[in-house]
């Protein structure tokens, strides 16, 4: 598999751990709220990275980039709110 070397891989990659770990100290009573939800459309990411690599043609594979792209925003969104 060739996505070790792919950057947006490795920096999604990078993100989930980082989210993990902030989300990490968030407030238990969030633990099925906002820790959840930014769990996983970080996480979402790379997967759907990965999944699209697995695609056999390029418009799968773009398809799946742009449901990352998607993730990435929705993770943005969380972010937000939880600043405030």
């Amino acid at each position: 598999m060739l996505l070790p070397g792919v950057r947006c891989f490795k920096v999604s990659k990078e993100m989930v751990t980082s989210v993990y770990k902030l989300t990490g100290s968030f407030p238990e009573d969030e633990k099925f709220g906002i820790t959840s939800q930014m769990r996983r459309a970080a996480l979402s990411i790379p997967l759907n990275i990965v999944e699209g690599n697995g695609r056999i043609t390029k418009g799968e594979y773009r398809q799946f980039l742009g449901q990352a792209r998607g993730s990435l925003s929705n993770s943005n969104i969380y972010w937000n709110y939880a600043a405030n």
